[in-house]
């Protein structure tokens, strides 16, 4: 029997193969990476709506959103933390 290599019968590349590709899938955390970038796109589009309805209801209105300034000033902060996270770590993962 011939591998791809040109080796003979003493070739490991199928077996070796062949474990890379089962350890790959057996500590995948992910099982639907399709699924998962949609849900992350998802969330990304919800908090840039909801970033900027924050800002325009604090435009439109800012004597009522001034009682709760220090509520909206951390809801906004987590927020784009939430979206640099995301952003970074996309990033950071189409390098590979």
């Amino acid at each position: 029997m011939t591998c791809k290599c040109g080796e003979n019968e003493k070739c490991t590349c199928n077996d070796d193969l062949q474990y890379i590709n089962t350890q790959k899938s057996s500590n995948d955390l992910v099982p639907d990476k399709l699924t998962y970038q949609t849900n992350k796109r998802r969330m990304a589009w919800i908090l840039l709506a909801m970033m900027l309805f924050t800002t325009l209801a604090t435009i439109y209105d800012p004597t009522r959103m001034a009682d709760a300034e220090s509520i909206l000033m951390t809801q906004y902060l987590s927020m784009c933390g939430l979206l640099g996270a995301y952003f970074g770590f996309s990033a950071l993962g189409g390098r590979k």
